[in-house]
């Protein structure tokens, strides 16, 4: 899972927004990374804003389980 996270951040730095929405749900349930809930909603809130509409859901989601603050 580590390595997926890499590849999942690579990506998403470098504007794919399907890979911001994976490392937002890798950093908000800590798979393969320890969990940073503020920075999963940013990359949520990034790849909402991009059109994404499963990020958009999972941003919500994270809201609702009160990740909007660390």
């Amino acid at each position: 899972a580590y390595n997926a996270a890499v590849a999942f951040r690579r990506a998403a730095e470098a504007g794919h927004v399907e890979a911001m929405r994976e490392l937002g749900l890798a950093l908000r349930d800590g798979k393969g990374v320890r969990i940073a809930k503020a920075e999963a909603r940013q990359w949520l809130t990034k790849a909402a804003a991009a059109g994404s509409g499963p990020a958009n859901y999972e941003l919500g989601r994270t809201i609702l389980q009160g990740a909007q603050v660390e």
